[in-house]
């Protein structure tokens, strides 16, 4: 509605119709004014801001016609009244569903009708204020069974609530909803040998190797005498390929409902094969490479790993050897770089005519490429030109053959073992075919020792 006030100049030209036309529009005016104001205040008092409801029971009494304008017996009056009190009705309403809520105390209905009872009478506002400020909201809640309490996990009766909680949810309803973060495993061990040696295609189930013994005759002779005499022979050597395998088992259950995990399976034994055939062939290396022989007028007095080296470099050089690697274990390496001086000063070098830098040895101007071999003893090594010394026939063809049924059948002593379908379990076999030679007249290129037996060999 809208509704504009009239200055007393204004109203001293109306004619009386007019102003009883605007004395009219005004009361109507003032009352939807008031009315507003009042749902104002009650919507305040459900939100507890007593500072708001204050300015607000001002502005009502600011809007309180100053002149008699409404009597008991008026029209304005009685439609006015029937309003607020439909509107008391359902504050009151409210305050009863507040109630059951856990409002304790005068309802906001009963607040609100004390108030507006009050400013009808005439009371003055700070009389209302100081009861109605006298009532505050508060929220308490009922006795309850510690039992009734809900809980991702149960809790025990030795904790609160006293008698304990069961579970709302379940183990299962929390699987459900996990996070899942992947698959982990502990770290695997392998050796670094195929890093070193020679490999070549495997096209036969057997590596063969001719081995040349040479006799040189070569010299100058005098006039009539006999000349020396070179001749050369040839000796055969062979090693045949094994097949580097592991079996595993499924049931028809697992491949039916998860073969995700079936295949999972299949690839970790294949990364599982990857590693056992270095290993492998370092057993071939530990079995069949050269110990250290020393030299007789290369001795220390008081050798440690570095003199060790050395004297194994310079007794492959006297061979013919062109060494270029030094394989070590963690530990030995570790060693090494924190060896100290009587000073306290690290020997990472020797007057810089044995520099160890990263992942390199260097002694004058040869230089070793050093590969950390966790499969190695804390103590072994290999040393010299492991691709001249070691050859490694590898199948390309990675074997992954399944049969029903399992043939082991180990605890049916006596019986013949259970096969095919009976048994309802899949047998898988993984494996590849690997070949590892090192030839009789190349093998001396690569050494493999301990540092302590080198360095008792080479001490004055």
């Amino acid at each position: 509605m809208k509704f504009k006030y009239k200055t007393q100049e204004e109203l001293a030209e109306l004619n009386p119709q007019e102003l009883e036309t605007y004395a009219k529009e005004k009361r109507e005016y003032e009352a939807l004014q008031i009315e507003e104001k009042a749902r104002e205040v009650a919507s305040e008092l459900v939100k507890g801001n007593t500072g708001k409801i204050e300015n607000l029971l001002k502005e009502i009494e600011k809007l309180q016609p100053k002149e008699n304008a409404f009597s008991k017996d008026s029209q304005e009056f009685k439609e006015l009244e029937k309003r607020m009190n439909d509107f008391d009705k359902s504050m009151e309403d409210l305050g009863r569903k507040t109630e059951k809520a856990g409002v304790i105390g005068k309802s906001v209905a009963t607040l609100y009708k004390e108030k507006v009872d009050a400013l009808k009478a005439g009371n003055s506002l700070e009389e209302t204020d100081k009861r109605f400020h006298n009532h505050v909201s508060t929220i308490e809640t009922k006795a309850f069974e510690s039992l009734d309490v809900h809980s991702v996990t149960d809790v025990d009766s030795g904790d609160y609530p006293a008698n304990g909680t069961v579970s709302a949810m379940g183990d299962t309803y929390r699987t459900i909803y996990g996070q899942i973060l992947g698959m982990f495993r502990v770290p695997r061990v392998y050796s670094r040998i195929m890093d070193v040696v020679e490999i070549n295609p495997l096209n036969s189930d057997r590596l063969i190797a001719f081995n040349e013994s040479i006799t040189s005759g070569f010299a100058i002779t005098p006039e009539c005498v006999e000349k020396p005499v070179s001749k050369m022979s040839l000796t055969t050597q062979t090693s045949d390929a094994g097949f580097v395998t592991s079996l595993f088992y499924t049931t028809l259950q697992i491949r039916a409902w998860y073969p995700d995990l079936v295949s999972r399976f299949v690839r970790t034994f294949t990364e599982l094969l990857q590693e056992a055939i270095p290993n492998h062939v370092m057993a071939q290396v530990r079995a069949n490479a050269t110990p250290f022989t020393p030299i007789a007028s290369l001795t220390w007095a008081a050798p440690e790993e570095f003199e060790a080296i050395v004297a194994v470099v310079t007794s492959l050089e006297k061979l013919g050897y062109n060494p270029n690697m030094i394989a070590l274990s963690p530990v030995a390496y570790a060693k090494m770089v924190t060896q100290t001086a009587t000073d306290g000063h690290y020997k990472l070098q020797n007057g810089s005519s044995i520099i160890l830098v990263g992942d390199s040895i260097q002694i004058g101007s040869m230089n070793l490429t050093i590969f950390k071999d966790a499969e190695l003893g804390d103590d072994e090594f290999y040393c010299g030109d492991a691709r001249e010394a070691v050859k490694v026939g590898l199948d390309s063809r990675i074997f992954n053959l399944e049969t029903d049924g399992r043939t082991d059948n180990q605890n049916a002593v006596g019986t013949s073992p259970s096969t095919g379908l009976k048994v309802n379990v899949r047998t898988h076999e993984i494996g590849q075919f690997v070949a590892v030679m090192l030839p009789d007249a190349a093998k001396g290129a690569l050494i493999l020792d301990t540092f302590s037996n080198v360095k008792t060999l080479v001490t004055t």
